[in-house]
């Protein structure tokens, strides 16, 4: 059978991983640099493929703004691809909307710039989700190439998602995406591994198209390739070319939807296995769990909080804070390459991690809290409409005490007015829009110092007691709002001031429903103890009686 060979130049480009951002950042200005170069200089060479993703545009033209003309014409003539990811992630610790903004975010760059490459390119990820046809074909793209978490044999498949959406799957083979590296330092040597790869690729296909990727982790392009192509071209049964992902797929999808095709395999949903093919290395999702969690608080942040009340808010009358989202979402997907949330790289690596968490998640607090609060100021209190019920967690602040002793704040500058507690006021009742007392439980309770914002003012910082509680809300209408009042007692709460001039009242324990140790959690009515293997006693207080090892 005669083969068309595909040879594909590219680099595999982790932004961070055994080196730095900043360090690798420095290598991929020089390969950037240079693969202009050979494409203006040598027309022959005709491709060059940037990994799939656009995030290594923007670290390139931060530092050599001045070759954006030049990227983008390389890019507009297809020599130069890129996209359609922002960065290379992992599937399985992000979220399916992570997954679908860091497509969208590189699908826009791309065409930002003259193109987005027409492939889903899944080259290095540690195994794939079951949704990803259906993600890939909502985004247009009708094909998958990818490498780990499958073992099947053969070079092509159809992918199929739990929805019913396919698409075409080339299967990289075993060696990945490097099956043509390390072949142009010896003319003969050169051709025979090559040679070989064909072989192997001529037995995997039906299509009758063979893939060869001339390239790995951050290596640059070599001249010599183009000599690799014209003596695999002068071989009986190959018809060799230096191509792109994007004609490879080409040339599959004609051979394979034709009515004499032989019909491909159909393989369908999650694809974690293959590890006798391809190393999925499933430590990783273990690995430095703090990131995990922070990359999980963020999303969910993003997700459930800032984004839905942003719309709402806007709705309501407030400017919707599209550009604060979007930088938020940016810098959190940062943290999302297979070599970031995996917790795979250096020490290093992941405090820089650490620090974008932390920007994601203040944008997406900032944004939450305001948007919250305009839509407290346009709640009309006077009626509750009728909903579900759920359960409600809320933070209060009960400021007892200017931070700033020395400092007069006049109370006709501040945003909204502050209102000053007893030292040991405490959280006794919550209640409903029309009275009635609900279960409610504080789960944590402790001094913060609160900070008063004005648009005239310095901020005002405030010495204030902050209260977490859980409470159940009966009547919550959907897309709507409920009003709760929160009642606080002490006996000397009728003395309670607006102004900075406060005395601070003595300090006395505070009520707590729930109180937590270390090893213990108990309430009225029971002691819960952890044990060192992890099993509970349990302890009736009224009794004394005590259940172990639970």
């Amino acid at each position: 059978m005669t083969v068309d060979v595909h040879v594909v130049s590219h680099t595999h480009w982790d932004r961070e991983w055994y080196l730095t951002r900043e360090q690798f950042r420095l290598r991929l200005v020089d390969l950037i640099d240079r693969v202009l170069d050979l494409l203006e200089r040598d027309s022959a060479f005709a491709h060059y493929h940037l990994d799939g993703q656009t995030i290594v545009l923007e670290d390139y033209l931060e530092m050599r703004p001045e070759q954006t003309g030049r990227v983008r014409r390389a890019i507009a003539s297809g020599r130069l691809l890129v996209g359609p990811w922002y960065v290379m992630p992992d599937e399985f610790l992000v979220s399916g909307e992570a997954l679908v903004r860091n497509l969208a975010i590189g699908y826009r760059i791309a065409e930002s710039y003259g193109g987005s490459m027409p492939v889903g390119y899944l080259p290095d990820l540690f195994g794939h989700v079951a949704q990803m046809p259906q993600i890939l074909r909502q985004l247009g793209l009708d094909n998958a190439i990818l490498w780990r978490g499958f073992g099947g044999r053969r070079a092509e498949y159809w992918w199929e998602a739990p929805d019913g959406s396919s698409v075409l799957l080339m299967h990289l083979p075993p060696e990945g995406y490097c099956n043509a590296t390390r072949v142009a330092f010896n003319g003969d040597e050169m051709v025979a591994r090559a040679m070989r790869a064909v072989d192997y690729e001529r037995e995997r296909t039906v299509s009758g198209q063979v893939l060869l990727m001339n390239g790995v982790d951050h290596v640059e392009p070599h001249p010599a390739i183009l000599q690799l192509v014209d003596r695999l071209s002068q071989n009986d049964g190959i018809r060799a070319r230096h191509s792109t992902l994007a004609a490879y797929v080409d040339g599959v999808r004609r051979r394979v939807t034709r009515e004499d095709a032989p019909p491909l395999e159909t393989v369908g949903g999650e694809l974690r296995g293959g590890e006798d093919y391809a190393n999925l290395l499933p430590g990783v999702l273990s690995a430095r769990v703090y990131l995990k969690q922070a990359n999980a608080r963020i999303q969910t942040e993003l997700e459930r909080d800032a984004e839905p009340l942003s719309t709402f808010a806007w709705l309501a009358g407030h400017a919707y804070p599209r550009g604060e989202l979007r930088y938020a979402w940016r810098t959190l997907i940062q943290n999302q390459p297979h070599d970031s949330i995996c917790g795979c790289s250096i020490d290093q690596v992941h405090r820089e991690n650490v620090a974008r968490f932390d920007q994601s998640r203040q944008i997406a607090e900032i944004l939450t809290e305001r948007c919250v609060q305009h839509l407290n100021d346009r709640i009309d209190t006077s009626t509750l409409l009728e909903g579900r019920s759920g359960v409600v967690e809320a933070t209060i602040d009960l400021p007892y005490a200017s931070a700033e002793p020395h400092r007069r704040v006049d109370p006709e500058a501040l945003d909204r007015p502050v209102r000053f507690w007893p030292r040991d006021a405490y959280i006794a009742k919550v209640s409903d829009g029309n009275g009635a007392a609900m279960p409610f439980q504080l789960l944590d309770e402790h001094d913060v110092i609160a900070t008063v914002m004005s648009r005239y003012e310095t901020p005002w910082q405030l010495h204030a007691r902050r209260a977490r509680l859980l409470f159940r809300a009966d009547e919550i209408p959907s897309f709507g709002y409920a009003t709760f009042d929160v009642h606080f007692d002490n006996a000397a709460l009728k003395g309670c001031a607006t102004n900075a001039g406060t005395d601070v009242s003595p300090v006395a324990e505070p009520f707590r429903a729930v109180t937590a140790a270390d090893r213990t959690i108990e309430n009225e009515h029971l002691r819960v103890t952890v044990n060192d293997d992890g099993t509970l006693d349990v302890e009736e207080k009224a009794t004394g009686r005590v259940i172990r090892r639970a």
